[in-house]
């Protein structure tokens, strides 16, 4: 590609830092013989995915950026913390990644945000929900998880 690209710095963008962190987390996955590598895959995926989470951080990449308002209409980051926590958490097997991906009060944001039936670009919620099955009952939240997919299947308000 040979012509020129806008760059631009990003101070906010919870829901891009996510999704960064869950391309290195798999990655980290794919290169596990590898071990170094696989470390620093790890260990920038942490990184991002805190940048993703902090509080100072939480307002949409398209929020008040013009040149991105009008093709990139993000409607929320939460449901990149479920799916940046549930990569996470199957590259390290850290448990605070799995208390993140799991917390009800996520849960209850991400349903507020978006119609959380459909995988797009703007909704990762189905997919992390399906890696987080496997682990639901290891976790005690089977039936809690039960319970919301029976409520997105059954399109119940939660």
């Amino acid at each position: 590609m040979d012509y020129p690209r806008l760059v631009q710095m990003a101070y906010t963008a919870p829901e891009l830092a996510g999704e960064m962190a869950v391309a290195l987390a798999a990655a980290s996955i794919v290169f596990r013989d590898n071990t170094a590598y696989s470390k620093k895959l790890i260990k920038g995926a942490s990184i991002i995915f805190e940048f993703a989470l902090d509080k100072n951080q939480r307002e949409t990449y398209n929020a008040n950026n013009l040149m991105t308002v009008l093709y990139y209409n993000s409607s929320g980051y939460y449901d990149e913390y479920m799916w940046g926590a549930t990569w996470l958490y199957y590259a390290t097997g850290n448990w605070s990644y799995l208390a993140l991906a799991t917390d009800q009060g996520l849960l209850h944001d991400i349903s507020m945000h978006s119609d959380s039936r459909v995988l797009s670009w703007d909704n990762k919620l189905p997919v992390a929900m399906m890696l987080l099955i496997q682990y639901a009952e290891v976790i005690g939240a089977f039936d809690t998880l039960k319970l919301f997919l029976y409520c997105v299947k059954h399109d119940v308000s939660m």
